[in-house]
């Protein structure tokens, strides 16, 4: 009989010991899906911000001084030679309504795109859930007079295409960029 509660005592500690070990399983399973989403949202903000950031330090590049480098900002147009051949490009960032990007589950979503010389190069339904750009005058403050503007504060936010465990993982980018050639001004007495 003794040898009965022993092996129905060591039953119930092994399934009990078995339990803890899948639940533990469970938890780094879950772990790692998440952190595998988290990559993937900063990697695709990662692949944006490269070309944002490239793009947006060329404003004003090869241009002759005085000319405005800036066109718009209700859909960010500028010049600047993003293609580094001596020649400006107008280059134009814009997003579509939230919605547009259907092929998506995330509700969140748009389109960010990016035209160079009226040629669309991105057309990206990779989670952009945000993307604006303030620019700023040289005491760093707000300004709508294009003539003025000396960085532009940019802010991109991407979210997972789609959820894990009914949650969109997010990747924000932020970064004030003073492009060296953005309305220049040329010194000739010195």
């Amino acid at each position: 009989m003794s040898t009965h509660i022993q092996l129905i005592g060591s039953i119930v500690i092994a399934g009990t010991f078995l339990l803890g070990i899948l639940r533990f399983h469970g938890g780094v399973v879950d772990f790692s899906n998440r952190n595998l989403f988290q990559l993937l949202t900063q990697e695709t903000a990662a692949s944006f911000m490269e070309i944002i950031d490239h793009d947006l330090r060329r404003v004003g590049t090869a241009l002759p001084p005085g000319q405005q480098a800036i066109l718009d900002t209700t859909e960010l147009t500028f010049l600047g030679d993003v293609n580094e051949d001596g020649v400006a490009d107008t280059v134009r960032y814009y997003t579509s309504l939230v919605g547009a990007a259907s092929a998506t589950p995330n509700p969140n979503d748009v389109i960010l795109y990016r035209e160079v010389n009226s040629v669309n190069t991105i057309a990206s339904q990779a989670g952009v859930a945000e993307f604006t750009v303030e620019i700023l005058d040289e005491q760093g403050v707000v300004t709508t007079d294009l003539l003025d503007v000396r960085m532009l504060q940019v802010s991109l936010r991407v979210e997972s295409k789609e959820p894990y465990d009914e949650e969109y993982s997010v990747a924000v980018w932020e970064k004030l960029i003073t492009p060296l050639n953005l309305n220049r001004e040329t010194f000739t007495d010195f």
